[in-house]
């Protein structure tokens, strides 16, 4: 005898992705955490309707206490997004048809604007927001910048890319295009790159730098600040490096698989031959009577062999202490500092040590001290392995 036939029912909505839960990690001085406990503050910023699929903000921008809805700064209706970076203060997402959008906070007014994609280049993939700036990566590999303000900041972080002409857009006077428009289109003319013979496999927004990762294992960084205490021991402007210039690293590496900037100029790379990161302390500065004064960018980065091995998923940096945290793909968190803010901080910080065990983990950002981890919907807290804390051999 056949069954009873079941009620009919509605039909099925369209299916969304599945959602996360994130997870705060309470600092625990030096490098450490306490307790693991369940986070709610960032599900005002997933888009109405929708599950939160995890955070990664860029630590210039963020700011967690005048968190809103995304939605408020771009309308999830009126641009479907397929990717979305930034902060509190500025978001920039790609729309599901390539055009990068981007929202910034101005004295609580917002509003969204469509970014000029610079002509012949292929649809927007991936999209990082910086304080003042936004870097997009577009379907050939190639990079694409705008500035999305008028001030002296936003000029640094873009001026060493070149500007283009779009529709009835002035060019930008001087050889090099040094005059920024906010809002118009610059690309980096990287002769690989245009070429097609490498691509773009990473890149990184912070407060103005650009750090960006190449497939053939080369590293370049744009938009560096240079040292604050020149400007104050000679009351002018701060200087920016003018170029997009390669850092040279010290490992041999074939591909950059994850890069992270931070605030300042802290940057982390990871790459197939290991992990290295440097904050830039050895800026030189020269006087030329018809160009005015100019910085030297000369970083040192650091191997960390500790690393070596370990696969990473990702980077992120903090602006508290010059902190980093690594996720590798089986869960495991390091933390370390990139430099030392104390001259009486142990030399130890400078080295990754495991932090936490996270299985399942699939990103972390950081508020300020705190680390945010996002673990698939139904996990909690229990999954959490907190290791040993570093001791504290702080003078």
């Amino acid at each position: 005898m056949a069954s009873p036939k079941a009620p009919s029912s509605p039909s099925p909505s369209p299916k969304r992705p599945a959602g996360a839960t994130l997870l705060r990690l309470k600092f625990q001085w030096p490098l450490s955490f306490s307790v693991a406990e369940p986070a709610t503050e960032f599900d005002c910023l997933a888009p109405e309707g929708q599950k939160l699929a995890g955070i990664s903000y860029s630590t210039a921008t963020y700011s967690w206490s005048q968190a809103l809805p995304l939605s408020q700064y771009i309308d999830p209706v009126k641009y479907p997004l397929q990717c979305v970076s930034g902060g509190s203060l500025h978001f920039a997402g790609v729309t599901k048809k390539g055009r990068v959008v981007s929202s910034i906070s101005r004295g609580g007014e917002k509003a969204a604007k469509l970014l000029d994609v610079p002509p012949g280049e292929l649809p927007a993939v991936a999209v990082v927001a910086g304080a003042h700036h936004v870097a997009a990566l577009n379907e050939a590999g190639r990079l694409m910048v705008w500035s999305v303000e008028d001030n002296y900041s936003a000029n640094g972080a873009v001026a060493g890319f070149t500007a283009v002409q779009v529709g009835a857009m002035p060019l930008p006077a001087g050889p090099t295009g040094q005059v920024v428009v906010a809002g118009a289109p610059r690309v980096w003319r990287h002769p690989a790159v245009m070429q097609g013979r490498v691509r773009v496999t990473a890149m990184s927004a912070g407060v103005t730098h650009t750090l960006i990762g190449l497939s053939d294992g080369n590293v370049w960084v744009a938009g560096i600040k240079a040292s604050e205490r020149f400007s104050r021991n000679c009351g002018i402007s701060t200087i920016y490096s003018k170029d997009v210039q390669q850092v040279k690293l010290p490992v041999k590496a074939r591909t950059v698989t994850h890069v992270a900037a931070g605030d300042s100029d802290v940057c982390v790379v990871a790459t197939n031959a290991g992990v290295v990161c440097w904050k830039d302390d050895r800026t030189t500065y020269n006087f030329n009577e018809s160009t005015g004064w100019s910085a030297t960018y000369a970083p040192a980065p650091r191997h960390l062999p500790e690393l070596d091995g370990v696969e990473i998923k990702q980077l992120a940096v903090s602006n508290a202490y010059h902190m980093v945290a690594a996720l590798a793909v089986d869960g495991r968190i390091f933390t370390w500092c990139v430099a030392l803010s104390e001259k009486s901080w142990p030399a130890d910080w400078l080295r990754p040590g495991l932090a936490v065990t996270v299985p399942g983990a699939t990103a972390i950002g950081w508020a300020e001290r705190d680390l945010y981890v996002t673990v698939p919907e139904g996990m909690g807290p229990e999954v959490v392995k907190l290791a040993a804390a570093r001791p504290d051999k702080s003078a």
